[in-house]
């Protein structure tokens, strides 16, 4: 289950939506319940600042530094839906390497994007960064309840995550879960951040058993630097 281009935790919360939604019942309740950058990078050959003039010829999107560039030749992703670009509710800091928009999700309950690094293969991802958000009162849920939840499904899954809590209030968490097999690695950083209009969760996930102090400290840092799009719901 750990093939593809989804990373364990954010896959966990899409196929119970997915169930929900073939069952038709209320999803969102359900869904909790299991549920600094100083130096621009070199623009890739081939690629181009996003503008109203050539957007329309664009098939890979990629982020750097805030900036939307993209190429017109399609590079290790599938041509994506133009209607991905808007799904972000995060203003995400990323590092100053390009990441392509590599997928998303737009549903009733469920709403993502994902990006790897540019040359990363979907199938195959070495890092990926994705942004959840899953509206709906939630006056009875906490940000650690969702973890704690989305962590026993792992464990259920015949896995030992090794979990480490940065960050706790009522209204947000920062947490990390490291998974080390013989045939699974994976380190990943969340930060989730409850709000009246719903949840919103932004994870760094690397396939490695353990990312070390100072690829820890630098996106633990750029979680916290990131902030949603709408100051009012910050």
């Amino acid at each position: 289950m750990w093939s593809g281009s989804r990373n364990f935790s954010v896959m966990l919360v899409a196929n119970v939506y997915k169930g929900c939604v073939m069952k038709k019942i209320i999803c969102t309740l359900l869904l909790f319940l299991i549920s600094n950058i100083n130096f621009a990078a070199e623009v890739p050959y081939g690629t181009y600042p996003v503008n109203y003039v050539n957007k329309l010829k664009c098939i890979e999107f990629y982020n750097n530094n805030g900036n939307l560039y993209c190429s017109f030749n399609a590079g290790t992703i599938t041509p994506i839906d133009h209607a991905i670009l808007n799904y972000e509710k995060f203003n995400i800091a990323f590092d100053d390497r390009f990441w392509a928009v590599a997928s998303g999700q737009n549903q009733d309950f469920y709403l993502s994007t994902e990006y790897i690094p540019k040359d990363d293969i979907p199938d195959m991802w070495s890092e990926m960064i994705t942004s959840q958000y899953i509206p709906g009162p939630q006056a009875t849920i906490s940000p650690r309840q969702y973890f704690n939840r989305v962590m026993e499904q792992i464990i259920h899954a015949g896995f030992q995550p090794i979990i480490t809590i940065t960050k706790e209030t009522p209204d947000e968490l920062i947490a990390e879960f490291r998974v080390k097999t013989p045939t699974v690695n994976q380190d990943e950083l969340q930060r989730i951040i409850k709000t009246e209009n719903g949840f919103y969760a932004l994870h760094y996930a690397k396939r490695s058993p353990d990312i070390g102090p100072a690829e820890r400290k630098k996106w633990l840092n750029n979680l916290q630097k990131s902030t949603l799009k709408n100051a009012d719901e910050s």
